[in-house]
């Protein structure tokens, strides 16, 4: 984000920014309370994160413990930065599995317009260039317009011709089941439709889901109109075993 928004090329696209690397709980309160006062269009919350209770924080300056959330409170509390209460137009939900049916959806029902979320567990790599594209569209539109859903089709497009999708936005429908067919890395950049389990004709080939094909499963919630879950699932790399550990196997 802050590469993108101090890029020479984007001088003049009137965004600033404000980053806390190591926020506590205090800091996410205090950005939320001023959000109207320092016209806060897009709240970044990047971090790990879990199902039942969002983002964990620091629980103090010194960052050596941390601390779990109220999802309901703080979504709450951003939404009343948001829609007719506040200046703030979209929330970037960026860690695993900020769920669907967790503090995405609510910030939608507490009137927040848009949300990017992760229905997965993701990939640092993946959750990493899917922002930078994303601020990269809205930095380089100079129409003031500020479309973020344009901005994230943008991006999941661009990262879906590099990351091993084939190009496919929906989930790999191949029989976990069967090792008969096994698609090689190479197949599966190429975007040839076997790896992702899919026929020429759409139907299935039996191919392998492999773990990593349910990872990297980004949405777009918004007033309008919810995305897709779109599959930007990255191959992993297989790190070889010790020379020793090899040749045991083999005998």
């Amino acid at each position: 984000m802050m590469r993108e928004m101090l890029h020479p090329v984007n001088a003049g696209s009137r965004w600033d920014y404000n980053v806390n690397p190591q926020p506590t709980l205090r800091d996410l309160r205090s950005s939320i309370a001023s959000c109207s006062e320092r016209n806060v269009l897009v709240l970044h919350l990047a971090g790990h994160g879990r199902k039942k209770c969002g983002f964990i924080w620091n629980a103090n300056d010194d960052a050596k413990k941390s601390e779990e959330f109220d999802v309901d409170a703080i979504s709450l509390a951003i939404g009343m930065a948001a829609g007719a209460k506040g200046p703030l137009e979209c929330a970037v939900l960026n860690a695993c599995q900020c769920l669907t049916e967790g503090m995405g959806p609510l910030l939608r029902t507490h009137d927040v317009p848009c949300v990017i979320c992760w229905k997965t567990p993701v990939q640092d790599e993946t959750a990493k260039k899917l922002c930078e594209l994303f601020y990269r569209v809205l930095t380089e539109d100079t129409s003031g317009k500020r479309d973020y859903h344009v901005a994230f089709l943008a991006a999941t497009n661009a990262l879906r011709l590099s990351a091993h999708t084939g190009g496919t936005k929906t989930k790999p429908s191949g029989d976990g089941e069967d090792e008969d067919v096994v698609a090689s890395t190479s197949q599966m950049h190429c975007g040839n439709t076997r790896s992702n389990g899919l026929g020429e004709a759409g139907g299935s080939t039996r191919g392998p889901v492999r773990p990593w094909h349910y990872e990297d499963v980004v949405l777009f919630l918004s007033k309008d109109s919810d995305s897709d879950p779109i599959y930007l699932w990255r191959d992993r790399q297989v790190t070889p075993l010790p020379s020793s550990v090899a040749s045991a196997d083999a005998q």
